[in-house]
C-alpha cells in the first residue's frame, strides 16, 4: 500500500507541472485510483452498471483535480510574480 501511495504521489507531482494531461495520463491516474480502491477494499462491485458509475464519479473526481492543480498552479504564478516585485 505505501509503495502504491507513493506511485500517486509521484504521479500527480508529475502532473502539476503539465498544462493539460493527456487522455493517457488521466487512464493512468485513473488506474491508480482504481488500485488505491481496490487495495483499501473500497472497491467491491458486482454489476456492470456499478462499474460504469464508478467509472463516471472517477471522471468527475479526475476533472475535479485538474481544475485544483490548474489554481493553484495559477496561485504559485502568481505568488511567484508578488515575491519579484517585493
Amino acid at each position: 500500500m505505501k509503495m502504491l501511495n507513493t506511485k500517486v504521489k509521484s504521479f500527480l507531482k508529475d502532473l502539476q507541472d503539465k498544462p493539460e494531461p493527456t487522455d493517457e495520463e488521466r487512464l493512468k491516474a485513473l488506474e491508480l485510483i482504481a488500485e488505491t480502491m481496490l487495495e483499501k477494499n473500497l472497491l467491491m462491485v458486482q454489476t456492470k452498471q456499478e462499474l460504469e458509475d464508478i467509472s463516471k464519479r472517477i471522471s468527475v473526481r479526475t476533472d475535479r483535480l485538474v481544475q485544483i492543480r490548474d489554481r493553484i498552479n495559477l496561485a504559485l504564478k502568481a505568488g511567484i510574480a508578488n515575491d519579484t516585485v517585493h
